[in-house]
C-alpha cells in the first residue's frame, strides 16, 4: 500500500523520533520519499538523524506553543513520544509527557488540520475480558478497565482516551497497540534493556508469559496506517508472538553469547526486591534496579492471549519472525560492544 494523497506536498511529523522506537519509525517513513520532521528538545544532539528529507525541529511536547509552530505545514502525524518508567517517582513526569503532551499535540492538530494521526499506545492499557472464560482477546473483545494499573499504564490509558476523544472531534486518528517491542537500538530503552540484562546479569526468569512484536513491525504498521482508509478511532493490536519468559530470556541470552537463565525468580522475592530497591532509592536518589511496579508486571499471570491478526487481514502487513529479530538484535548488541 503506497501513500494516496489528494495533494502533492506531504510533511510527516514524528514525535519521539529520536528514541528507540522513533528511530525505527523514521527509517520506515524514509521509504515513502516524503518530508519528515522530527521534534526534539535538543536537536543539536541528534544531528545524525538529519539527512535528505528528514529535518529536526526544536520543540517540547510539554510546551503547546512550540508544538503549534512544529505543526506548520504538517499533513500527517505519528505520535510515538512517551516516557516509560516503572518508578513511581516518575509518575508526574510520565503524566506530563504521556497525557498532557498527547493533549497538546492533539490541540495543535485541531488548529492545523491534518490527514491522519497515528498514535502508538501500549498493551498495558488493556484490562481483562468481561467474560472470564475468554482465552483469546482481540480488538472486538469486551474488556473491563485495568484494575489498579501501574503508573505507566495509567498514563498511557489516559493518553489513549485523549486520542479517542479527539477522534470524535474529527481528528483522523488510528491507534496501534503493541506489547513488548523487540529490536536493536538504545539498549537502555524499552525491551532492548533485556539484551543488556542477559549479557551482564543477573539472568533469571519468572513464571509469566510475554506478548511481543518487532520494532520494525510497529514502524511498518505506522507507515502503512498513515495511508489507510480506516475510520477514525479504530484500534489495532500488534502482536507477533507469545512466549514464556524463560524461553524469551533464553533466546536473548543465547543471542548475546550467554547461558540461558537457570534461576526462576519467586514472585514474593521479586516483589520484596522491588520494595527494598525503592526504599534504597530514597537515600541514594538513583533509580532502583527493580521496582514494585516492574515486579508486578513481570509476575502477573495472563490466562488469555492477544490476537494481533486483524491488521494482517486489512492491510498488506506481515509480522517478522521473532526468533530472527532476537538473533539480529543480539548480533547488533555484540557488534556495538566491540565483540
Amino acid at each position: 500500500m503506497d501513500f494516496n494523497y489528494s495533494t502533492r506536498y506531504t510533511m510527516i511529523l514524528v514525535t519521539g523520533g529520536t528514541g528507540f522506537l522513533g528511530r525505527h519509525i523514521t527509517r520506515a517513513l524514509e521509504k515513502t520519499g516524503k518530508n519528515i520532521r522530527l521534534i526534539s528538545r535538543t536537536p543539536e544532539k541528534h544531528r545524525d538523524l538529519a539527512k535528505a528529507g528528514v529535518s529536526l525541529f526544536e520543540a517540547d511536547i510539554r510546551d503547546a506553543p512550540s508544538l503549534e509552530r512544529a505543526m506548520e505545514g504538517v499533513t500527517h502525524v505519528v505520535h510515538a513520544a512517551a516516557l516509560m518508567s516503572f518508578w513511581k517517582k516518575k509518575r508526574e513526569a510520565m503524566r506530563a509527557i504521556n497525557v498532557d503532551g498527547t493533549r497538546n499535540l492533539l490541540w495543535a492538530c485541531e488548529k492545523h488540520p491534518i490527514k491522519k494521526f497515528v498514535h502508538i499506545s501500549a498493551m498495558a492499557v488493556i484490562g481483562e475480558p468481561v467474560d472470564p472464560l475468554v482465552t483469546v482477546v482481540d480488538e472486538s473483545t469486551p474488556m473491563k478497565p485495568p484494575k489498579n494499573p501501574i503508573a505507566y499504564a495509567e498514563t498511557k490509558l489516559r493518553a489513549e482516551e485523549e486520542v479517542l476523544s479527539a477522534a470524535e472531534r474529527e481528528v483522523p486518528a488510528v491507534i496501534l497497540i503493541p506489547p513488548a517491542i523487540v529490536g536493536p537500538g538504545n539498549w537502555e530503552e524499552s525491551s532492548a534493556v533485556f539484551f543488556k540484562m542477559m549479557y551482564q546479569g543477573p539472568r533469571f526468569y519468572t513464571d509469566s508469559f510475554l506478548e511481543m512484536v518487532a520494532a520494525v513491525d510497529v514502524a511498518e504498521a505506522a507507515r502503512l496506517m498513515l495511508a489507510s482508509p480506516h475510520r477514525s478511532g479504530e484500534r489495532f493490536f500488534l502482536v507477533a508472538r507469545r512466549m514464556h519468559s524463560r524461553e524469551f530470556f533464553g533466546k536473548i541470552a543465547k543471542s548475546v553469547g550467554k547461558p540461558e537463565p537457570g534461576l526462576k525468580m519467586p514472585t514474593g522475592l521479586l516483589k520484596t526486591m522491588g520494595f527494598l530497591s525503592e526504599a534504597a532509592s530514597l537515600i541514594t536518589g538513583k533509580e532502583p534496579l527493580v521496582t514494585v511496579d516492574a515486579a508486578r508486571l513481570m509476575t502477573t499471570p495472563l490466562p488469555w492471549r492477544f490476537d494481533g491478526s486483524r491488521i494482517t487481514r486489512e492491510i498488506p502487513f506481515t509480522y517478522q519472525d521473532i526468533d530472527r529479530v532476537i538473533e539480529d538484535a543480539g548480533r547488533r548488541f555484540l557488534e556495538e560492544r566491540g565483540r
